[in-house]
């Protein structure tokens, strides 16, 4: 049986070769970083011996702000030199305009257009007793308005990172790349960032007692319960996630970005005001009991609700 790796949850004391080898993703920058660990005075044959210098000499104070700057380096041309940074970047650019035309084009709009949903429609499409002309007009719509709906949601989500790394740079340390299940460390420990489009029909039915029909009044409620109660947001989201994500090896730390009306996406300068407000050094400690395929499974994970 093969060993499985994994990138390490907190690095402030120590790191492995395997959480290196991802957090400082080609030869270049490993050599780089290990050379300002030995002021300059060491030499590094290959990446290999560079990888063990930085896990002798390892000083995450050096590596967050080495992997800021690299983070954040522009190249001759005026692009940056990781695509990460430059999305982000873009994200918060155009983010709001693009919210507003489709708000514009979409008014009706609603927390339907999942994959799994956007399937379902397309599926009732066909069914229709309409000729296939008809079917196929209304198929482009729907692909469209998909195509629309990630797009938002993708910008919305690098905004999200954006604003958090803008906000906190003293206490985060990006990846210089895209690694699954880690988007940033926060005080060395690492979080995966979630947005959620709402607070989960799990939650709204356990702590407010009802999952349809839902109107303002119950978001607001369910809104007051969820910042009463911190914790309970992140466990519902938690525990009511994919069931192969419990099957993951990249199950991590959390910090959820909830929205309270399924309805209506936050605007920019809410996403920025809320995220600003969140104490950054006070993750919440949350255990949650989950049926795995009918094993009871105990998860401890950290978290912190931002909830709009």
């Amino acid at each position: 049986m093969s060993l499985k790796k994994h990138i390490m949850k907190d690095i402030r004391s120590a790191v492995d070769e395997y959480t290196i080898d991802r957090l400082l993703p080609t030869a270049e920058v490993i050599h780089k970083f290990a050379q300002l660990l030995s002021g300059g005075t060491e030499q590094f044959p290959n990446k290999e011996k560079a990888i063990e210098f930085i896990i002798a000499s390892w000083d995450y104070s050096k590596f967050s702000e080495f992997v800021k700057a690299e983070f954040e380096t522009k190249l001759d041309d005026g692009k940056h030199k990781y695509k990460k940074y430059e999305e982000l970047d873009k994200a918060t650019a155009t983010y709001q305009s693009f919210l507003e035309k489709f708000n514009k084009k979409y008014p009706d709009s609603t927390n339907y257009m999942s994959g799994k949903n956007y399937e379902s429609k397309l599926n009732s499409i066909r069914r229709l007793d309409i000729t296939f002309e008809e079917k196929e007009r209304m198929i482009e719509e729907e692909t469209v308005r998909s195509l629309h709906t990630f797009e938002l949601n993708q910008l919305r989500n690098d905004s999200t990172e954006a604003i958090l790394y803008k906000a906190f740079k003293n206490n985060i340390t990006p990846t210089l790349k895209n690694i699954k299940g880690v988007d940033f460390y926060i005080n060395g420990v690492a979080f995966d960032v979630k947005n959620s489009r709402s607070l989960g029909l799990a939650f709204m039915k356990t702590h407010i007692g009802k999952d349809k029909n839902l109107d303002d009044s119950d978001y607001k409620k369910a809104k007051e319960f969820a910042i009463k109660h911190s914790g309970k947001l992140s466990e519902s989201l938690f525990s009511n996630q994919s069931l192969a994500r419990f099957s993951s090896d990249e199950l991590q730390n959390k910090l959820y970005i909830a929205s309270s009306n399924p309805n209506k996406y936050p605007s920019l300068a809410e996403l920025t005001s809320s995220i600003k407000h969140l104490n950054i050094n006070a993750p919440l400690k949350v255990k949650s009991s989950i049926d795995v395929l009918g094993n009871i499974e105990e998860y401890k994970f950290l978290s912190y609700e931002i909830i709009i």
